[in-house]
């Protein structure tokens, strides 16, 4: 039996890893229709590589320029036949029976989207993801925390189609966006099992790229801001604001770093507190030294030193005034 599934697999620059991968797609216990690899105008010879398998349900396109993965998935789900869209990575591997546990327990629960626990695998050691389980109310759980990884996903061709295909000016976190737009019109099913190997390999790759990541979590964020608020609260939009103001302090970034921090300031309620603690933690070393060896709050806050007690005094009451 063949599904009636194509597998899209956008790749740069992935010769060496794009066999293994392949191999784990073409040798499902359930064969999919049909496997589109993308290339994105590698500069190695990745699209040889592949065209040297000879794996008869596989077929190459090669875009005109570097467009980055989401343009590359986006054309593979143009090209696609099959009813349902399985996206893989070109550096990772699928468990045997993937598609077949997959594809079954979506149509017997009468789903459009589901996705799957994973492996983590780094040189000789490997370890369970331990994937979140979204798979009630998934729109407000997924607009509070990351969504799935692309190779986790089978999705029905026609919700991608619903939602306008995939953002391609997301610069990283994807999948979070992704996952976000298709869990406003579906609800997901999640399958507790790891039916899938993520690599962690030396090399260039987004998620290591630590201000590209900053600059994806913070657009989805900023992009979804108005729901993430009205469906998962306030609170929820400051927390990311939190985070992402961290992310650009570890990126280097201290201009982006204020913003995000000023911005979460907005959704703030009984703000003050809360605000002083994390900007203190960034900025106050001898403090967040105190704070994590668990000194309380208030005897940290008698610690502070006049001049820092008048920074954030300034900003909060700026933002008091505008924010009543």
């Amino acid at each position: 039996m063949i599904a009636s599934i194509s597998v899209v697999i956008p790749t740069y620059n992935r010769a060496h890893t794009i066999a293994r991968c392949l191999r784990s797609v073409v040798q499902q216990t359930l064969p999919p229709m049909e496997v589109i690899v993308v290339d994105d105008c590698s500069s190695d010879n990745t699209v040889s590589m592949v065209q040297g398998l000879g794996y008869p349900s596989v077929r190459v396109v090669v875009l005109e320029q570097n467009s980055g993965a989401q343009a590359a998935r986006n054309r593979g789900i143009r090209e696609a036949h099959g009813e349902w869209i399985a996206f893989q990575d070109s550096d990772d591997e699928w468990i045997k029976n993937k598609l077949e546990i997959q594809y079954h327990y979506n149509l017997t629960n009468g789903l459009n989207v589901s996705y799957t626990n994973a492996w983590i695998h780094k040189d000789q050691s490997r370890w369970l993801y331990d994937m979140p389980d979204y798979s009630m109310d998934t729109y407000k759980c997924l607009l509070a925390k990351y969504g799935p990884m692309f190779p986790s996903l089978l999705v029905r061709r026609q919700c991608l189609v619903e939602i306008g295909f995939l953002d391609e000016c997301v610069p990283s976190y994807q999948e979070w966006d992704t996952s976000i737009r298709l869990a406003r019109r579906n609800n997901f099913g999640f399958i507790n099992q790891p039916l899938f190997v993520y690599h962690l390999h030396q090399g260039e790759t987004i998620s290591k790229d630590v201000a590209r990541e900053a600059l994806g979590v913070s657009y989805i964020a900023q992009k979804h801001r108005e729901e993430i608020v009205r469906v998962a609260g306030a609170a929820v939009y400051r927390r990311h604001c939190l985070d992402i103001a961290e992310r650009f302090r570890r990126a280097g970034n201290p201009a982006r770093e204020r913003a995000f921090l000023k911005d979460s300031v907005r959704f703030q309620e009984g703000f003050a507190r809360r605000c002083a603690e994390r900007l203190l933690l960034l900025y106050c070393p001898l403090f967040r030294m105190y704070l994590e060896q668990g000194e309380s709050f208030p005897r940290l806050w008698a610690r502070m030193i006049v001049k820092t007690k008048m920074f954030i005094a300034r900003i909060i009451g700026r933002y008091e005034d505008h924010n009543p």
